[in-house]
Order: structure tokens, then C-alpha cells, then sequence
């Protein structure tokens, strides 16, 4: 999946360059140009500045409001999580990212090396999650990488939960739960019951606002369309807290590759082999 080739392709970059820092972008961005590497990659790389990371965000519409997922989704759910004690810290630090699920994120090599990554579609919220943990938030940049984004859109795939939309929302969320829990907290109890009602209530009341965007835009705007969506994702938002409670042991990404190397010093020169080969592979 995204997250495990995310994860491998840092491992090779580490272990086989002295690269000081490495750009990620999705690679199914419409109308794509060059300078948005740059935008994405200068703040961190800028030998005058300090950023540990730098976070892509953008405009997302064609004739109609796009990004579902984050503003169905992860907005209201971070907005719920931020009223739950055990999840508010990391929550509200989420919230102060402008797209904490866009796939652009440039990063200094010491903090990918550190970061713990999930191997599924939840890989970017809990990178940013985790980046709070091994960075301030002042060695967070954020930039705008184009006018307007877009890319290969998902189906909602509503009557199939293991597909499309469906499937990415129960794993973003799931993802979210388990990286904004505090250390020592549980998935038990009453906060966890009301997290549901807490997101619908909140994902509903944005429903207005984004109405007004729509049409202040000359935009088409489906409010049933919306509902739908919102009820759906609301049903992948149980399933996601059903899975946390049935394995509350798991954590949300795999260990860092700092504490892979460390554990398996062999490894090293063994993604170095793979990323040496793939490189002659690809000549001309």
C-alpha cells in the first residue's frame, strides 16, 4: 500500500545517500509543475532557515468543492477529538495544519529518520501526528503549492467498506484514534461512546459554511450529496473505533527507521544494495 512504499523508499534514502532531506509528493496531481517541488522543498532546505518540515496544502475545487475526505472526514473528527481529554493535545495540533492529510511534505533527514510511519491510507495523519512528537511546532512550515490542486479522485465506494472512499475513511480514522491517544489512556469508556456523536454533530454544522464557499464561488453544491457522505464516513468513523478496541495494543505506525537500524545494523547495507541496483535499472 501508500504507506509500506512511503515507508521503504525513506529507508532506501537513508540508508544508501547522504541526501540532507527528502520531498514526497503524490504522483497523481493534475496539471503538474515543477515548481511546486519547489515551493514544497525550499523552506526546508534554505540554508538561512531552521524547518525540520514543510507541509503542502492547496485549493481543492474543479467546478464543485472537492477534498471529502479532509473536510467530511478529518476536520469534524478532529474538531470532536479536540473536546476529548485523551486525544485533545495531539488533536489541536493537527487542527493548526492546513491539510494534515495532503500526500506533499518535504522533510529534513534527522526527522524522517525519526518519524513513525502507518503502512496504509492513513499514513500522512499519522506522520503529522507523530511529527509533533519529534519536532516544535515553530520547525513546522506550511506552503501554498499551487493556485489550485487536483488529482485522481476516489469513488465513495458506499456499498463496499474494503474499497474507495469507504475504505480510506475507516483507515485515516483509525489511524487518527491511535495516534493522538495520550500515553496510558485507553479506548474504554464514555469518551469513546460519544466520539461518534460528537463527529456528526460537528461535520454537519460545517455543512452551511461550505454551502456558502460553493456559492460565493459560482460553485455546484449537492447538500444531499454532502449528508451522504458525511453518514457514510460517520459509518466508517464506528468500524474505525470498533477495530481500536478490539486490538488497543496496536500503535499507529511501525517503528522509526533510527530504531530499526539501531536493532538490525545489516539492514542498512541491505536497502543500500536495493536502492544502488534500482538506480541502474533505470538509466538509459
Amino acid at each position: 500500500g501508500k504507506g509500506r512504499n512511503m515507508r521503504l523508499c525513506i529507508g532506501a534514502v537513508l540508508a544508501g545517500t547522504d541526501a540532507g532531506a527528502l520531498a514526497i509528493h503524490d504522483c497523481d496531481i493534475v496539471g503538474y509543475q515543477r515548481d511546486l517541488l519547489v515551493r514544497l522543498s525550499y523552506p526546508v532546505v534554505a540554508a538561512e532557515w531552521t524547518f525540520q518540515v514543510c507541509k503542502g496544502y492547496s485549493a481543492r475545487f474543479s467546478d464543485r468543492l472537492n477534498g471529502r475526505v479532509m473536510r467530511l472526514l478529518v476536520a469534524p473528527l478532529l474538531a470532536a477529538m479536540a473536546e476529548v481529554d485523551m486525544f485533545s493535545t495531539r488533536a489541536r495540533n493537527l487542527q493548526s495544519l492546513r491539510y494534515p492529510i495532503s500526500g506533499e511534505v518535504c522533510l529534513r533527514r534527522e526527522t524522517a529518520g525519526a518519524l513513525r510511519l502507518p503502512s496504509d491510507w492513513g499514513v500522512e495523519a499519522g506522520m503529522m501526528a507523530d511529527l509533533f512528537r519529534v519536532c516544535r511546532a515553530g520547525q513546522i512550515a506550511q506552503a501554498d503549492l499551487a493556485e489550485n490542486y487536483d488529482h485522481k479522485h476516489q469513488s465513495l465506494s458506499a456499498g463496499n467498506p474494503s474499497a474507495g472512499l469507504n475504505r480510506m475513511a475507516r483507515e485515516v480514522s483509525e489511524c487518527l484514534l491511535r495516534a493522538c491517544r495520550a500515553e496510558k489512556q485507553t479506548f474504554d469508556g464514555r469518551p469513546m461512546a460519544t466520539l461518534g456523536r460528537r463527529f456528526l454533530r460537528a461535520a454537519l454544522e460545517l455543512l452551511p459554511s461550505y454551502a456558502a464557499d460553493a456559492r460565493i464561488n459560482g460553485l455546484a453544491y449537492d447538500v444531499v450529496a454532502e449528508r451522504e457522505t458525511v453518514a457514510l464516513f460517520h459509518a466508517s468513523l464506528g468500524r474505525a473505533t470498533d477495530g481500536v478496541r478490539s486490538r488497543p495494543e496496536k500503535t499507529a505506525g511501525a517503528p522509526s527507521w533510527n530504531e530499526v537500524f539501531a536493532s538490525c545494523p545489516t539492514l542498512r547495507c541491505d536497502l543500500s544494495g536495493v536502492l544502488k541496483r534500482s538506480a541502474l535499472r533505470s538509466r538509459p
